[in-house]
């Protein structure tokens, strides 16, 4: 699986993938994923450009 040029690209996506796994799993055990309101979306996406992420 090809992901990235270096090794440490590769391990990365490696690890937010397994992230997101665990998320959605977490979430399904909760009784499922839910969309986010555009609002608090949007106030986590400033967030996220603040932090540099």
């Amino acid at each position: 699986m090809r992901v990235g040029s270096r090794s440490t690209d590769k391990v990365g996506r490696m690890e937010e993938l397994e992230n997101l796994c665990k998320m959605l799993t977490v979430a399904n055990l909760l009784g499922g994923a839910k969309p986010i309101p555009q609002d608090k979306l949007e106030n986590l996406l400033e967030l996220k450009k603040k932090r540099g992420l």
